[in-house]
């Protein structure tokens, strides 16, 4: 009966030992799981910052690396093509840009006036007037696929940091100058205590 009980205990004790084994291993694999995870979004997370601020070396070694994880070239293109026409949804011009001296030059040599409005504005900008071709004529727009493109596209190409993920809608009219919006703008953001280069607007 001893020997009996013995071995009993013995079986016991050792399936005791093979449960908290394969627990401590269901643990392990379910952390190693969510660290793989992790990893994975942090690479998509960094693609996609790539392609904000169009790093063109960023882009190439992020898919490189998610290809050695198991995502294909043709699911790549699909989340490169997707996460540049989402941008361009969400994007806005930083407030640190339409108030800026270039800005405020370009507007000048297109239209040919000191105070445009954004009437002033329209055709030198987008339909090539006054001797200018269009402003991203011959850029790909990400959200159609087709030549010609928003502001904020054109940004992303020639300054990315003065775009940003938009914060606010701005109401406005086309008829009013470029000196107004730049006033009532700096008044807005000055009051509010907003920082420029992190507030970017849907016009």
């Amino acid at each position: 009966i001893r020997s009996a009980l013995g071995v009993v205990a013995a079986c016991a004790v050792a399936g005791s030992l093979a449960l908290a084994g394969a627990l401590a291993l269901l643990w392990r694999l379910r952390h190693l799981r969510l660290w793989l995870q992790r990893a994975q979004d942090a690479r998509l997370a960094h693609l996609k910052d790539s392609i904000f601020y169009q790093d063109a070396d960023g882009i190439l070694q992020c898919q490189a690396s998610l290809r050695l994880h198991g995502y294909s070239a043709a699911a790549l293109e699909k989340i490169t093509t997707e996460t540049r026409r989402e941008q361009s949804l969400e994007s806005g011009v930083c407030v640190s840009y339409l108030m800026s001296p270039d800005f405020r030059q370009l507007a000048q040599e297109r239209s040919g006036l000191e105070d445009p409005s954004f009437i002033d504005m329209k055709d030198p900008f987008w339909l090539g007037a006054n001797g200018h071709d269009p402003l991203g004529g011959e850029l790909q727009c990400p959200r159609d696929g087709k030549k010609g493109c928003a502001l904020v596209d054109w940004l992303a190409h020639t300054s990315p940091r003065q775009r940003g993920k938009c914060t606010h809608f701005l109401s406005w009219v086309w008829r009013y100058k470029l000196s107004q919006i730049d006033s009532a703008v700096s008044s807005w953001v000055n009051l509010g205590h907003l920082s420029k280069e992190k507030t970017a607007l849907y016009m």
